[in-house]
């Protein structure tokens, strides 16, 4: 990639640039320069140095790109100590370079001289002023170069290399970290070799130069991201007035494509997060953009759309078979011409694959039945061939695409006799919730209810059997009420046994979320016995997998079904108010806190590498919080009882009394405590908890007692019901 950077009247300034690649450097990367015969070998052998230089001349003004050519003749000029000549051919050879607007064969040259020859004052100062100008806008360069003693040493291409790394991390340069974003270099300290960043949400990071180097791209002037930090209204008014404008320019500055959840990042800021998902809808449209499938779908962005339909049929051309599928049901529709070339190629490969691969060649012919396309060459079957003559389950099993999974079984019952066998055996073995539930309601409205109530029988004993079928079925019962006869102890303990299994894995949310309140497990406990009740109380107390306030909460309806079951608690004494208080903290904890971030841990688990991501580990972190301030709160609530007024016992110190201590000294003043529960604990007003220490201390005492308060001595002189109303 090049830029060009405008500098007003800098002739010189400017012809550097145009010729300067940003990305590798001017000293950074380096490959040394192959060794090759020379014709000239015999006069060097001979020690002609004249007849060398003559042969030089006659080469340095057609070719002087030809660094290996020279190269051997300067080590012989250095190595003989002939350094006045080496240094005059070598200002002719800058000269003749220069001439030919040559930048790169002129670094490569002034590399190799430094390697041979460490002193060159030459080559070091050019090699400076390239830099010099190159970087001219740097703040810290004079601080740099003197840091290094670049003036007044020559030693190689060691310190040049490093005023560079300097130059490319000055302040104020916009780096990009991957997974970490862009950040602006604040601070440089070359004594001690490191800089420091500051990432746009005012997160900073310091490094050593070497690990800059490393780990965070320079980004030159021109570069998108360095726009979107000093510039970032410009942007801005372009995404809404054009954004495939917007996204030329983002491509401008990558050499290659790049995923989609990297793109969305990049513009994280310009397009704001609420309106990505419609921009995005916009700007995909653009012909010149491709986006690939998948969950992780790369981006590209082409010069005309006829280039970008050139490389999406490249692309096509050497994927398997079913990525072609994906690349055809994404890329189709672009134009007539792509989709023929891509029917045809497909068509080709489905007639090939017919006997290794049925489903593959089943799901291109039903993929392409719509195609306005000219099949040439045709179909050797049709989809009727295949699924009459083959193993239906087997072949269409296979196919991945949903739809087409869907279409190919709705032709079952038209061309096989037993196609209600066919179709249990698909309640066995399908995985899309949908397709099973055209596959049931197709059965069922036929006249094979018994075929559907003995797969619910079979499947409810033994999940793993159908794991499919098991799920559609749990997520069903909340809308089918005549499912709801099913839901008994044969429901309820296997359920709670395949809560981590394997064969449910991506699914476990779902069938816990069945222990929720008024979901299925609800239905199946008002239906069980003493000892299918004891049986799941035991089971709630071994397992591992389900969260302990929903457990809890079918303990809690095991416990109120059978008291029999229930251990003694200690009480937990709260006033109405307090008690509503909490509840209403647990009821938005349990509906819209935990949902809210388990909504949040998905997103950032999108971000990639988990062992980096540090959002995820937050979010999880905070799931850990949440659920442990819920199960915390669900216990107390279960122990919770209101104080009544009525029955508070006032001939003592007791919970829910107001008391009047009369000091010892009598020099220091009455107090009046209240003694309430933890939960309406207040020092400040004097309303003391009777599980503290201090309101431990009162308890049961009577009027007269002496007791102890704050390290005083007091006497109960009177004891009432507390006043609500003052609290």
């Amino acid at each position: 990639m090049h830029y060009n950077v405008p500098t007003g009247n800098n002739l010189y300034y400017d012809l550097t640039m145009q010729k300067f690649n940003w990305d590798s450097g001017l000293l950074l990367s380096y490959r040394a320069c192959p060794k090759t015969a020379v014709d000239y070998q015999q006069l060097l052998d001979a020690n002609d140095m004249d007849g060398v230089e003559a042969a030089l001349m006659e080469r340095i003004e057609s070719e002087p790109e030809n660094i290996p050519f020279f190269l051997p003749a300067y080590k012989a000029f250095v190595k003989r100590r002939e350094c006045d000549r080496a240094g005059a051919f070598l200002q002719l050879h800058i000269d003749c370079l220069e001439g030919k607007d040559e930048l790169l064969p002129e670094t490569q040259l002034l590399r190799e001289i430094l390697e041979i020859w460490p002193d060159c004052r030459q080559a070091h100062n050019k090699l400076l002023d390239h830099l010099r100008t190159i970087y001219c806008e740097s703040p810290n360069l004079e601080l740099f170069s003197r840091h290094l003693n670049i003036y007044e040493t020559v030693a190689g291409i060691e310190p040049l290399r490093q005023l560079e790394l300097w130059l490319r991390y000055d302040t104020n340069r916009i780096v990009y970290i991957p997974s970490k974003g862009a950040a602006r270099v604040k601070e440089t300290n070359p004594k001690i070799g490191v800089i420091r960043i500051v990432f746009g949400k005012g997160e900073q990071m310091t490094l050593r130069l070497d690990e800059a180097f490393r780990l965070a791209k320079s980004l030159s002037k021109e570069h998108f991201l360095t726009i979107k930090f000093d510039r970032p209204d410009e942007l801005g008014f372009l995404a809404k007035s054009d954004p495939a404008g917007l996204l030329k320019l983002l491509f401008s500055s990558i050499s290659d494509s790049i995923p989609l959840s990297e793109l969305r990042d990049m513009l994280l800021g310009i397009i704001p997060e609420t309106q990505w998902n419609s921009w995005w809808n916009l700007a995909r449209k653009d012909p010149r953009l491709t986006v690939g499938s998948g969950a992780k779908a790369v981006v590209s962005w082409n010069a005309t759309a006829s280039g970008a339909d050139s490389a999406i049929l490249d692309i096509f051309e050497h994927a398997s078979g079913y990525e072609k599928l994906d690349i055809y049901r994404k890329h189709a529709s672009r134009s007539v011409e792509l989709e023929g070339s891509m029917s045809r190629l497909l068509i080709s490969e489905a007639n090939a694959s017919l006997d290794p691969d049925t489903s593959f060649s089943l799901e291109v012919i039903l993929t392409l039945e719509k195609s306005s396309c000219n099949q040439d060459p045709a179909l050797f079957f049709s989809p009727e061939d295949i699924i009459k003559r083959k193993n239906p389950v087997e072949v269409i099993t296979h196919i991945k695409d949903r739809l087409i999974r869907k279409k190919a079984i709705g032709l079952i019952p038209d061309l096989h006799d037993d196609w209600q066998d066919i179709y249990a055996e698909f309640l066995r073995t399908e995985t899309d919730i949908q397709i099973i539930g055209l596959i049931y309601d197709t059965l069922h409205d036929r006249g094979c209810a018994e075929i559907c109530t003995e797969a619910i029988k079979r499947t409810i004993s033994e999940p793993v059997y159908a794991p499919g079928f098991y799920l559609w079925f749990c997520k069903q019962t909340a809308i089918r009420p005549e499912f709801k006869q099913y839901l008994d102890k044969d429901f309820i303990l296997p359920l709670l046994g395949i809560m981590e299994h394997s064969a449910f894995k991506g699914h476990h949310p779902a069938l816990r979320k069945l222990f929720d309140s008024g979901e299925a497990a609800d239905w199946a406990v008002v239906k069980l016995d003493a000892a299918s009740g004891r049986s799941l109380l035991d089971a709630l107390r071994r397992d591992k997998s389900l969260e302990d306030y929903r457990k809890e909460r079918i303990r809690d309806e095991l416990l109120v079904r059978f008291p029999e079951f229930r251990d003694k608690a200690d009480v937990l004494y709260v006033t109405k108010e307090a008690l509503e208080k909490k509840r209403i903290e647990f009821e938005k904890l349990i509906h819209e806190d935990i949902p809210h971030n388990t909504k949040e841990i998905q997103r950032t688990r999108e971000y990639g590498d988990l062992r980096e991501n540090f959002e995820y580990h937050a979010a999880r972190h905070k799931q850990e919080m949440l659920s442990s301030r819920a199960k915390t709160l669900h216990d107390q609530l279960n122990t919770a009882r209101i104080i009544d007024p009525s029955t508070v016992d006032i001939s003592k110190v007791s919970v829910g009394t107001s008391i009047l201590l009369r000091p010892a000294d009598k020099d220091e003043e009455p107090v009046t405590l209240t003694i309430l529960g933890p939960w309406d604990s207040d020092p400040a007003k004097n309303i003391m908890s009777y599980s503290s220490v201090a309101g431990a201390l009162l308890l049961n005492a009577k009027p007269g007692d002496e007791v102890t308060f704050s390290e005083k001595k007091y006497f109960v002189d009177n004891i009432e019901v507390w006043n609500n109303l003052t609290m």
